[in-house]
């Protein structure tokens, strides 16, 4: 199997601490999705990576998805500074009720696994809850 360049690595980080989905990625660093999946398992090796982003210089030696998970906290990191940004200014204006809904909307568009909405299946059947004895519908 081929071994990812640190370049292609380094890339692949910038775009997971922007919040780009590994499809997405996968595609700008010119791999397929198969083998960034693969890259990502738990069992790829850990290697030495020389990475450069941003300017900085970093050496590491980790397996790939560990680099993955880091730079998804960096993303979340950053964006969560920023809606504390968002809501230090809606105490100035006043304004809290536009703020939160902003807020509530922007969390669950760039993190859908942690802040997405969650879908309710109302087909399911209904839960029947048996009461203990001596308790009535009319106590309740």
């Amino acid at each position: 199997m081929k071994e990812l360049t640190d370049e292609q690595i380094s890339q692949a980080c910038l775009l997971w601490m922007h919040g780009i989905e590994d499809k997405r990625i996968a595609a700008a660093v010119g791999i397929s999705p198969k083998m960034l999946r693969k890259r990502l398992s738990k069992e790829a090796e850990a290697r030495l990576y020389t990475l450069k982003i941003l300017g900085a210089k970093y050496k590491c030696k980790t397996k790939l998805r560990v680099l993955k998970i880091r730079f998804k906290h960096m993303f979340e990191a950053s964006y969560l500074q920023k809606l504390h940004k968002i809501t230090e200014s809606a105490e100035v204006d006043e304004d809290y009720k536009t703020a939160s809904s902003n807020l509530k909307w922007l969390m669950e568009k760039q993190l859908p696994d942690k802040y997405g909405k969650t879908i309710i299946d109302h087909r399911l059947p209904p839960v029947e809850i048996n009461m203990p004895k001596g308790i009535n519908d009319e106590e309740i």
